[in-house]
């Protein structure tokens, strides 16, 4: 989130929401690393993607991208 390039972030974003997608336990594995200000206040499933959706605007908002266009 913090790389000068926003084309390198947009693309690291894309990447995780695809694995987050594609392998659920990676969302756990996501959270644990994000700073605390990001985390969500409670559980996230994985299976859900409205869920999902909302962690990853966050982590759009936070990187300075509002995109949610894939690369």
């Amino acid at each position: 989130m913090e790389d000068p390039n926003d084309q390198v972030r947009r693309k690291a974003i894309y990447a995780l929401s695809s694995e987050i997608r594609n392998y659920p336990p990676a969302l756990q594995v996501m959270v644990q690393h994000l700073p605390m200000e990001l985390r969500p206040g409670g559980a996230v499933n994985a299976g859900d993607m409205d869920d999902v959706d909302k962690l990853m605007d966050v982590i759009r908002r936070a990187s300075g991208k509002n995109e949610t266009q894939a690369p």
